[in-house]
Protein backbone atom coordinates (compact mmCIF):
# COMPACT_ATOMS: atom_id res chain seq x y z
CA UNK A 1 0.00 0.00 0.00
CA UNK A 2 1.08 3.23 -1.07
CA UNK A 3 2.18 5.67 1.80
CA UNK A 4 1.01 8.81 0.53
CA UNK A 5 -1.83 9.56 -1.44
CA UNK A 6 -2.40 12.28 -4.05
CA UNK A 7 -5.98 13.86 -3.87
CA UNK A 8 -8.37 13.27 -6.80
CA UNK A 9 -9.29 16.88 -7.90
CA UNK A 10 -9.44 19.24 -11.06
CA UNK A 11 -5.56 19.99 -10.74
CA UNK A 12 -3.89 22.22 -12.32
CA UNK A 13 -0.05 20.56 -12.43
CA UNK A 14 3.48 22.25 -12.47
CA UNK A 15 7.79 21.88 -12.10
CA UNK A 16 9.83 23.78 -11.59
CA UNK A 17 10.95 26.79 -14.75
CA UNK A 18 13.50 25.47 -17.52
CA UNK A 19 11.99 21.92 -16.55
CA UNK A 20 14.27 18.84 -16.72
CA UNK A 21 13.81 15.09 -17.35
CA UNK A 22 12.23 14.22 -13.51
CA UNK A 23 10.00 17.18 -13.30
CA UNK A 24 8.60 16.70 -16.98
CA UNK A 25 8.20 13.16 -16.57
CA UNK A 26 6.38 13.87 -12.66
CA UNK A 27 4.16 15.91 -14.21
CA UNK A 28 3.17 13.32 -17.01
CA UNK A 29 2.59 10.81 -14.65
CA UNK A 30 0.83 12.47 -12.24
CA UNK A 31 -1.80 14.28 -15.10
CA UNK A 32 -2.32 10.43 -15.98
CA UNK A 33 -3.48 9.99 -12.43
CA UNK A 34 -5.13 12.65 -11.95
CA UNK A 35 -7.17 11.76 -15.05
CA UNK A 36 -7.09 8.03 -14.41
CA UNK A 37 -9.57 9.49 -11.15
CA UNK A 38 -11.97 10.92 -13.63
CA UNK A 39 -11.03 14.26 -13.24
CA UNK A 40 -9.36 16.86 -15.44
CA UNK A 41 -5.65 17.84 -14.98
CA UNK A 42 -3.28 20.58 -16.94
CA UNK A 43 0.18 21.29 -17.23
CA UNK A 44 1.74 24.60 -17.25
CA UNK A 45 5.32 25.11 -18.03
CA UNK A 46 7.35 27.87 -17.60
CA UNK A 47 11.16 28.82 -18.83
CA UNK A 48 12.76 26.39 -21.79
CA UNK A 49 12.33 22.82 -22.23
CA UNK A 50 15.23 21.20 -23.59
CA UNK A 51 14.41 20.41 -27.25
CA UNK A 52 15.24 16.55 -26.58
CA UNK A 53 12.40 16.63 -23.95
CA UNK A 54 9.77 18.55 -25.64
CA UNK A 55 7.64 15.20 -26.19
CA UNK A 56 6.86 14.15 -22.87
CA UNK A 57 3.90 17.42 -22.61
CA UNK A 58 2.47 17.69 -25.78
CA UNK A 59 0.89 20.98 -26.60
CA UNK A 60 -2.88 19.41 -25.66
CA UNK A 61 -1.58 18.91 -22.04
CA UNK A 62 -0.90 22.54 -21.44
CA UNK A 63 -2.49 25.83 -20.46
CA UNK A 64 -1.33 29.11 -19.37
CA UNK A 65 -4.48 29.47 -16.65
CA UNK A 66 -6.38 26.84 -15.16
CA UNK A 67 -8.84 29.34 -12.51
CA UNK A 68 -10.94 26.68 -11.98
CA UNK A 69 -8.46 24.13 -10.60
CA UNK A 70 -9.00 22.84 -7.41
CA UNK A 71 -5.51 22.44 -6.34
CA UNK A 72 -1.78 22.94 -8.19
CA UNK A 73 0.02 20.44 -7.72
CA UNK A 74 4.22 21.20 -7.93
CA UNK A 75 6.81 18.74 -8.34
CA UNK A 76 10.31 18.59 -7.90
CA UNK A 77 10.86 22.29 -6.43
CA UNK A 78 8.95 24.35 -4.19
CA UNK A 79 6.50 27.38 -5.02
CA UNK A 80 9.21 29.65 -5.49
CA UNK A 81 10.73 28.32 -8.22
CA UNK A 82 7.70 27.68 -10.61
CA UNK A 83 8.16 30.38 -12.67
CA UNK A 84 4.55 32.20 -11.58
CA UNK A 85 2.74 33.02 -8.61
CA UNK A 86 0.64 30.20 -6.82
CA UNK A 87 -2.46 30.71 -5.13
CA UNK A 88 -4.97 28.50 -3.52
CA UNK A 89 -4.57 24.76 -2.32
CA UNK A 90 -1.35 23.62 -3.10
CA UNK A 91 -0.02 19.59 -2.89
CA UNK A 92 4.50 19.82 -3.24
CA UNK A 93 6.51 17.19 -3.87
CA UNK A 94 10.20 17.57 -3.68
CA UNK A 95 13.30 15.57 -2.89
CA UNK A 96 16.02 18.44 -2.56
CA UNK A 97 18.01 17.94 0.81
CA UNK A 98 18.40 22.08 1.40
CA UNK A 99 13.93 21.89 1.93
CA UNK A 100 14.31 18.35 3.99
CA UNK A 101 12.60 20.13 7.12
CA UNK A 102 9.44 20.91 5.28
CA UNK A 103 8.22 17.80 5.24
CA UNK A 104 4.26 17.94 6.36
CA UNK A 105 1.56 15.97 5.22
CA UNK A 106 -0.69 17.52 7.12
CA UNK A 107 -0.29 20.70 4.59
CA UNK A 108 0.38 18.71 1.96
CA UNK A 109 4.36 18.96 1.63
CA UNK A 110 6.10 16.10 0.80
CA UNK A 111 10.02 16.39 0.93
CA UNK A 112 11.20 12.90 0.86
CA UNK A 113 14.79 11.65 0.62
CA UNK A 114 14.44 9.57 -2.70
CA UNK A 115 16.65 10.26 -5.63
CA UNK A 116 13.96 11.77 -7.55
CA UNK A 117 10.89 12.93 -7.70
CA UNK A 118 9.79 10.01 -10.02
CA UNK A 119 10.99 7.67 -6.99
CA UNK A 120 8.72 9.30 -4.71
CA UNK A 121 5.76 8.81 -7.02
CA UNK A 122 6.36 5.49 -7.34
CA UNK A 123 7.74 3.93 -3.76
CA UNK A 124 5.72 6.55 -1.62
CA UNK A 125 2.20 7.17 -3.73
CA UNK A 126 2.13 4.17 -5.77
CA UNK A 127 2.29 5.40 -9.63
CA UNK A 128 3.13 3.17 -11.68
CA UNK A 129 3.59 5.27 -15.00
CA UNK A 130 6.41 3.87 -17.10
CA UNK A 131 7.09 7.63 -18.38
CA UNK A 132 8.78 7.85 -15.02
CA UNK A 133 11.51 5.63 -16.23
CA UNK A 134 12.39 9.05 -17.85
CA UNK A 135 12.84 10.49 -14.28
CA UNK A 136 14.70 8.02 -12.79
CA UNK A 137 17.17 8.18 -15.37
CA UNK A 138 17.39 11.72 -15.69
CA UNK A 139 18.00 13.24 -12.60
CA UNK A 140 21.61 14.41 -10.91
CA UNK A 141 20.99 12.20 -7.87
CA UNK A 142 20.63 9.33 -10.11
CA UNK A 143 23.37 7.16 -8.27
CA UNK A 144 22.77 7.57 -4.72
CA UNK A 145 20.75 4.90 -4.36
CA UNK A 146 20.77 1.89 -6.58
CA UNK A 147 18.42 -0.28 -4.38
CA UNK A 148 15.64 2.38 -4.17
CA UNK A 149 15.97 2.08 -8.32
CA UNK A 150 15.88 -1.13 -8.06
CA UNK A 151 12.94 -1.21 -6.38
CA UNK A 152 11.33 1.17 -9.00
CA UNK A 153 12.19 -1.22 -11.40
CA UNK A 154 10.63 -4.10 -10.04
CA UNK A 155 7.62 -2.22 -9.60
CA UNK A 156 7.00 -0.49 -13.13
CA UNK A 157 6.32 -3.52 -15.45
CA UNK A 158 7.37 -2.53 -18.87
CA UNK A 159 8.87 -4.22 -21.97
CA UNK A 160 12.29 -3.91 -23.08
CA UNK A 161 11.44 -2.63 -26.21
CA UNK A 162 9.32 0.21 -24.45
CA UNK A 163 12.04 1.13 -21.75
CA UNK A 164 14.43 1.39 -24.91
CA UNK A 165 12.21 3.85 -27.26
CA UNK A 166 11.51 5.95 -23.66
CA UNK A 167 15.22 5.86 -22.65
CA UNK A 168 16.60 6.17 -26.25
CA UNK A 169 14.00 9.63 -26.55
CA UNK A 170 14.93 11.65 -23.74
CA UNK A 171 18.82 11.25 -24.27
CA UNK A 172 20.82 12.93 -26.32
CA UNK A 173 22.00 11.66 -29.29
CA UNK A 174 25.37 13.04 -30.27
CA UNK A 175 27.09 10.31 -29.04
CA UNK A 176 29.91 10.47 -32.09
CA UNK A 177 30.55 13.95 -31.23
CA UNK A 178 30.62 13.43 -27.43
CA UNK A 179 33.14 10.62 -28.11
CA UNK A 180 35.48 13.07 -30.11
CA UNK A 181 35.42 15.20 -27.06
CA UNK A 182 35.82 12.47 -24.80
CA UNK A 183 39.31 11.62 -26.50
CA UNK A 184 40.42 15.11 -26.60
CA UNK A 185 39.97 16.11 -23.24
CA UNK A 186 42.57 16.90 -20.63
CA UNK A 187 41.41 14.89 -17.26
CA UNK A 188 43.22 14.56 -14.05
CA UNK A 189 42.34 12.28 -11.48
CA UNK A 190 42.05 13.78 -8.15
CA UNK A 191 41.61 12.15 -4.23
CA UNK A 192 38.55 10.91 -3.44
CA UNK A 193 38.00 9.30 -7.10
CA UNK A 194 37.08 13.43 -8.15
CA UNK A 195 37.94 13.51 -12.08
CA UNK A 196 38.52 17.28 -13.35
CA UNK A 197 38.42 17.26 -17.44
CA UNK A 198 38.66 20.30 -19.62
CA UNK A 199 37.43 20.18 -23.19
CA UNK A 200 37.18 22.23 -26.16
CA UNK A 201 33.51 21.54 -26.90
CA UNK A 202 30.87 23.60 -25.74
CA UNK A 203 27.85 22.41 -27.60
CA UNK A 204 25.11 22.25 -24.13
CA UNK A 205 23.40 18.71 -25.87
CA UNK A 206 27.35 17.31 -26.29
CA UNK A 207 28.46 18.32 -23.21
CA UNK A 208 25.96 16.70 -21.13
CA UNK A 209 26.68 13.23 -22.86
CA UNK A 210 30.52 13.41 -21.89
CA UNK A 211 29.87 14.68 -18.53
CA UNK A 212 27.46 11.45 -18.35
CA UNK A 213 29.91 9.56 -19.86
CA UNK A 214 32.47 10.71 -17.30
CA UNK A 215 30.23 10.13 -14.54
CA UNK A 216 30.48 6.59 -15.25
CA UNK A 217 34.33 6.41 -14.15
CA UNK A 218 33.94 8.49 -11.23
CA UNK A 219 32.11 8.87 -8.04
CA UNK A 220 32.59 13.11 -8.27
CA UNK A 221 33.20 14.79 -11.81
CA UNK A 222 34.43 18.31 -12.79
CA UNK A 223 33.69 19.10 -16.48
CA UNK A 224 35.13 22.72 -17.76
CA UNK A 225 33.75 22.84 -21.22
CA UNK A 226 35.16 25.35 -24.41
CA UNK A 227 32.97 27.95 -22.96
CA UNK A 228 34.35 28.38 -19.63
CA UNK A 229 31.40 26.78 -17.99
CA UNK A 230 32.37 24.01 -15.14
CA UNK A 231 29.59 21.39 -14.27
CA UNK A 232 29.92 19.10 -10.93
CA UNK A 233 28.86 16.46 -9.77
CA UNK A 234 29.10 14.16 -7.11
CA UNK A 235 27.35 11.06 -5.45
CA UNK A 236 29.61 11.78 -2.26
CA UNK A 237 27.97 12.45 0.32
CA UNK A 238 30.85 14.12 1.97
CA UNK A 239 31.27 16.61 -0.56
CA UNK A 240 29.41 19.99 -0.87
CA UNK A 241 29.66 20.81 -4.95
CA UNK A 242 27.11 23.96 -4.39
CA UNK A 243 29.36 25.52 -2.08
CA UNK A 244 32.34 25.79 -4.28
CA UNK A 245 30.10 26.73 -7.11
CA UNK A 246 28.61 29.63 -5.32
CA UNK A 247 32.43 31.21 -4.71
CA UNK A 248 32.59 31.59 -8.40
CA UNK A 249 28.88 33.07 -9.14
CA UNK A 250 27.63 30.06 -9.68
CA UNK A 251 24.78 27.58 -7.87
CA UNK A 252 23.45 24.26 -7.63
CA UNK A 253 22.47 21.83 -4.69
CA UNK A 254 25.48 19.39 -2.76
CA UNK A 255 25.17 16.89 -5.46
CA UNK A 256 25.18 18.84 -8.74
CA UNK A 257 25.92 22.70 -9.33
CA UNK A 258 27.49 24.72 -11.73
CA UNK A 259 29.27 28.01 -12.66
CA UNK A 260 31.46 30.67 -15.00
CA UNK A 261 35.13 30.22 -14.78
CA UNK A 262 35.91 32.77 -17.62
CA UNK A 263 39.15 34.76 -16.30
CA UNK A 264 39.08 32.93 -13.62
CA UNK A 265 39.88 29.36 -14.52
CA UNK A 266 43.49 29.18 -12.63
CA UNK A 267 41.34 29.52 -9.99
CA UNK A 268 38.96 27.54 -10.16
CA UNK A 269 41.09 24.69 -10.81
CA UNK A 270 43.01 25.51 -7.76
CA UNK A 271 40.30 25.68 -5.36
CA UNK A 272 39.10 22.11 -6.99
CA UNK A 273 42.65 21.00 -5.71
CA UNK A 274 42.48 22.90 -2.70
CA UNK A 275 38.76 20.99 -1.77
CA UNK A 276 39.20 17.80 -2.89
CA UNK A 277 43.46 16.62 -3.17
CA UNK A 278 46.13 17.62 -5.22
CA UNK A 279 45.81 15.97 -8.74
CA UNK A 280 47.76 12.61 -8.43
CA UNK A 281 48.26 11.49 -12.06
CA UNK A 282 46.97 12.49 -15.17
CA UNK A 283 46.06 10.49 -18.05
CA UNK A 284 43.37 10.16 -20.66
CA UNK A 285 40.26 8.80 -21.06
Amino acid sequence: MPKYSIPIRDSLVVGHADPDGDSLSSVKAVLGHIRAGGKRAMAKVCGKVPDHLAWILPEEDLVEDMPDAEQTIILDCGPDRVGFEVVGLVLNIDHHDTRKGEHDPKTLTYVLDRCSVAAALILDFGLRDDILLVGLYDDTKFFRSWGELNKCFRLIKVSDERAHALLSACRPTRYKKALVALKSAETYWCKNRFLLAEIEESDPVVVSEVMETLFRYSESVCLIDGSGRARLRTSNEALDLGAIAKMFGGGGHPFAAACDTNGRRTAFVGLIKQQIGRASCRERV
